[in-house]
């Protein structure tokens, strides 16, 4: 039977079913289950109403004395620890991909931008062929435009590279991972700072999108494993310290 209640889960509203982790029989271990929509005492209990990542739909979840059969244990009883560390790679990877897409639509909106834009009060050097002086036209906006580009080629490399790292079964495989998450998150964030800064007000706009990039940048850094859990992971494996 299972008690307890969760602040945020993924798709509490829409999906089928859920993975749900328990203390093992006596305490040990960690088990997980299982739980199906329609199972007796499950309720999703709220709508995701955050700062961006709609689809995202995480929501409180509540469970009251669920009676799962033991068909539904994912694991053998208190094994699921190494089950939860097997598919975390998978998740980490995702996750920083999710950042680079968001990279470069932030980056893809802000080039568009600058090189439609025009200031129509300011006449160009050349009133034939460029009537008006253009975003493109200032080194600022066009140094930022680079920085965003050389930033977000970099990550989707690093991330490429720890992917593989995943496929290969390279030792190092799950720091790789952890340290392509930790980076993308942060990486995003950066970018989508340079995109707003670089497009101004325009950028408040909904309609060139640049303002929910920067709001969904903002979500896998405090996504678990958190940037600032990854940074404690990676730099026990750095030392050769235990990671739990």
């Amino acid at each position: 039977m299972l008690n307890g209640k969760k602040s945020f889960s993924t798709s509490a509203n829409n999906a089928d079913g859920f993975i749900v982790s328990s203390l093992g029989s006596n305490g040990k271990g960690v088990n997980c289950w299982f739980v199906d929509r329609g199972t007796k005492g499950f309720a999703g209990t709220g709508a995701f109403t955050g700062l961006g990542l709609r689809g995202n739909d995480s929501g409180p979840m509540e469970l009251k004395d669920c009676h799962l059969p033991g068909k539904d244990m994912i694991t053998a009883d208190g094994e699921a620890f190494g089950y939860m560390l097997g598919i975390l790679p998978m998740f980490l990877v995702g996750n920083a991909a999710v950042s680079v897409g968001i990279m470069k639509a932030a980056l893809d909106a802000t080039t568009k931008h600058l090189a439609k834009s025009k200031f129509e009060h300011l006449p160009g050097p050349d009133k034939d062929k460029a009537p008006h002086v253009g975003l493109m036209d200032l080194l600022n906006l066009r140094a930022r435009l680079a920085e965003m580009n050389v930033t977000t080629a970099a990550t989707e490399a690093f991330v490429e590279k720890a992917a593989g790292k995943c496929d290969s079964g390279a030792a190092d495989a799950f720091l790789a991972v952890m340290q392509a998450k930790a980076h993308a998150a942060e990486a995003a964030i950066k970018v989508c700072d340079l995109a707003m800064r670089t497009c101004g007000g325009a950028a408040f706009n909904k309609s060139i999108g640049l303002e929910r990039n920067f709001r969904d940048s903002r979500a896998a850094a405090v996504m678990a494993p958190t940037t600032d859990h990854l940074y404690e992971f990676i730099s026990k494996s750095l030392l050769g310290m235990p990671l739990f």
